[in-house]
């Protein structure tokens, strides 16, 4: 697989966590596929990378165009300091116990 990806000048893709490796940083990453579950290696995609691009370009007009029709965008920092300090909480209760 990384060899063909290598000569077709692609990457590999990963689908479900929508993550792009080099061939080179896929294998060095899985240095060996024994290990690997079958179900991940069938889910990799050679693919080319400028469609990573043109999908990250996508998004970033959407945003744009929600920004500009005055749309809320979500607030991930918000939404990680109020579920941090929720955990910080509910430890905290267990001690008091």
């Amino acid at each position: 697989m990384v060899n063909e990806a290598k000569n077709k000048g692609h990457w590999i893709y990963e689908p479900s966590y929508k993550h792009w490796y080099t061939p080179e940083h896929f294998k060095h990453i899985y240095k060996t596929y024994l290990y690997a579950k079958e179900d991940f290696l069938n889910s990799l995609q050679i693919r080319n990378p400028l469609e990573g691009i043109e999908a990250g370009f996508k998004r970033l007009e959407d945003m744009q165009s929600k920004l500009l029709a005055g749309e809320p965008l979500p607030n991930k920092e918000a939404e990680y300091k109020k579920l941090k300090e929720l955990t910080q909480r509910q430890k905290c209760a267990c001690y008091t116990l």
